[in-house]
């Protein structure tokens, strides 16, 4: 099983029951562990965290951020600092590129739904979000820029994060 990276370091424990239907007999066990991780960050508001771009996913940080022509960018961060009501949480995200003129290459206004419960949420909770971009072969050489427009339905609040990159 996989462990969220916002679960805090230290001791946990792993508590297993099973029940056999053939012999009518029932086993438990709890197995100490310990995670060793970095100490999770605490986002204190509305964020996208440690956005970045990459060749391919799940690769290394593109800095700077440059691309060939019909070549795809990659792009992740953790949303971070959502509002809960009970164990769930909902947040919609836009998404925008804007070319080297300034005008709307993309315009995705409901580009990513996270509307979800959570039963576990501490204060270093995250979200990992990814995803990727390949402009037409006939755009416009120049600086552009990605724009993502982060609103907590919840807490009633939006937040813009923006990344630059170049198409050369």
């Amino acid at each position: 099983f996989d462990i969220p990276r916002y679960v805090p370091r230290g001791p946990e424990r792993f508590h297993a029951t099973s029940l056999d239907h053939v012999k009518y007999a029932d086993g438990e066990r709890v197995a100490p562990w310990v995670i060793e991780a970095p100490v999770p960050a605490v986002s204190t508001q509305l964020e996208i965290r440690n956005l970045r771009f990459s060749r391919s996913e799940d690769g290394p940080t593109l800095d700077p951020a440059v691309i060939s022509s019909g070549e795809t960018l990659y792009v992740a961060g953790d949303l971070a600092g959502v509002q809960f009501r009970g164990d769930d949480v909902d947040v919609g995200i836009a998404f925008e590129v804007l070319g080297p003129d300034g005008s709307r290459v993309i315009d995705k206004p409901d580009f990513l739904e996270v509307k979800d419960s959570f039963v576990y949420h501490p204060p270093s909770f995250c979200v990992p979000l990814t995803a990727h971009l390949r402009l037409p072969s006939d755009a416009a050489k120049g600086a552009y820029r990605e724009r993502y427009v982060v609103s907590d339905r919840f807490a009633g609040m939006s937040r813009t994060h923006e990344l630059a990159f170049t198409l050369q």
